[in-house]
């Protein structure tokens, strides 16, 4: 959680604004934690969301 808080923050410089992103990022992943097939594919498909998430409320 901590590495996900600092990549978040990093991305939009405010603490409540990266809590949010951190939450967004969980949230995804989580709904779609039946489509990872295996542990070690985790924490890969979990920066591939946390990418797209910023993404996404950078725009």
């Amino acid at each position: 959680m901590k590495i996900l808080f600092a990549f978040a923050f990093s991305k939009v410089r405010n603490k409540e604004e990266a809590e949010d992103l951190c939450s967004e990022i969980i949230v995804q992943v989580l709904n779609s934690i039946k489509i990872i097939k295996n542990e070690e594919a985790f924490y890969g498909y979990m920066w591939a969301v946390a990418r797209n998430v910023k993404d996404l409320i950078r725009n």
